[in-house]
């Protein structure tokens, strides 16, 4: 492989490694204005100042759980990784 066809490689892994961040950055933000959204619908419930609204917290808690874990299992795919061994 020349010189320039290195050059080439690197900058498209380079690329592709900002573009799995900024995605896997992207997620966390937004799983994570789930959660707190989900937390203060179980706090305003405990604290009595609002009914527990379970049905906004099982909503929230779910789809983050799902965002986060297809996300991580992205993450093992993109870097080969098998977290069975």
């Amino acid at each position: 492989m020349t010189e320039e066809e290195w050059q080439d490689r690197e900058a498209h892994l380079l690329n592709d490694h900002h573009i799995v961040c900024n995605k896997t950055i992207r997620c966390i933000e937004e799983q994570l204005v789930l959660l707190t959204d989900g937390l203060s619908a179980l706090r305003g419930g405990s604290l009595g100042r609002n009914p527990i609204k379970l049905h906004v917290t099982d909503d929230h808690l779910e789809r983050a759980v799902d965002s986060l874990t297809a996300e991580l299992n992205h993450l093992y795919t993109h870097l080969g990784y098998d977290p069975t061994n």
